[in-house]
């Protein structure tokens, strides 16, 4: 063998050694928040939000939807899937996954709610099981923005996404005015 190939079969080695075999792989990260987890760490560093509580029972919800001023309360399903006020349960067919109400009718929302598997236009047919609610107050609302930051499959980093015109249906109005 000649110094040549040798140094040469030597450095490849070195070089092996030093870089780990996954630096190749795309890295995967999984931070899958619900709402009342995002809205409790936005709270946390001085983002202002709704006053809202997570409750995970229909007792729970009653006895947490007095604790908010006015006549109103909105209860909100929590799944990890966009589209949730304008799903439905799969074991009752009840519409929407975001509902205000009055606080008298709490009870009967969070029963139809909790338990139960709410199925959007990103669950697919299977759904997801809906085991928590977020009660928030009301609040009127001037203007939406939307503004996202996703992890791109692609390319395994992060992504921007916003737009003037925020709210309901994000992917709808993105189709309808890409710019």
């Amino acid at each position: 063998m000649s110094l040549a190939s040798a140094r040469s079969s030597l450095c490849r080695g070195f070089q092996r050694g030093l870089v780990p075999p996954t630096v190749g792989a795309v890295q995967r990260r999984f931070l899958n928040l619900h709402e009342y987890q995002a809205q409790k760490i936005f709270g946390d560093f001085g983002v202002a939000v709704p006053k809202n509580m997570a409750v995970f029972s229909v007792q729970e919800a009653v006895d947490k939807a007095s604790e908010f001023a006015g006549d109103e309360v909105v209860v909100k399903s929590q799944v990890l899937a966009g589209g949730r006020g304008l799903g439905y349960f799969k074991e009752n067919n009840f519409q929407g996954g975001v509902h205000i109400v009055p606080k008298a009718q709490v009870a009967e929302v969070a029963e139809k709610m909790l338990g139960k598997t709410l199925i959007t236009k990103q669950t697919g047919a299977e759904g997801k099981p809906n085991n928590t609610l977020l009660l928030a107050e009301k609040v009127s609302i001037d203007s939406e923005k939307y503004f996202a930051i996703l992890m791109d499959r692609g390319s395994g980093g992060p992504l921007m996404i916003g737009s003037k015109t925020g709210g309901t249906s994000i992917e709808d109005i993105a189709a309808a005015d890409p710019s």
